[in-house]
């Protein structure tokens, strides 16, 4: 499990410890069969092959905790703020 501040958060950009801002679609990258569909199977990118067991954003903006996934969807995608963080699991594929 990845706890990681959404792209879409000041707190992604505010830690001055922070060396990359990482988007909720670059896990796909850590697919194999993800990165050969798409033709990117070959360095620079990663040779590792984790399927994605859950993706889902946290720690949402007031009143958006009781509100349906497809509310939140479309505030995350049209909203800053909306959702803090991304948590996502992994598991190692073969």
């Amino acid at each position: 499990m990845i706890i990681h501040p959404n792209l879409k958060s000041s707190r992604a950009f505010s830690d001055p410890t922070h060396l990359d801002y990482i988007p909720a679609e670059r896990w796909l990258y850590a697919n194999k069969q993800w990165r050969q569909e798409a033709g990117l199977d070959r360095a620079p990118y990663p040779s590792c092959n984790f399927g994605i067991v859950n993706l889902v954003y946290g720690n949402f903006e007031p009143g958006m905790e009781h509100r349906s996934d497809e509310a939140k969807q479309s505030a995350m995608s049209g909203r800053w703020e909306a959702a803090q963080d991304v948590m996502v699991q992994l598991v190692k594929k073969d």
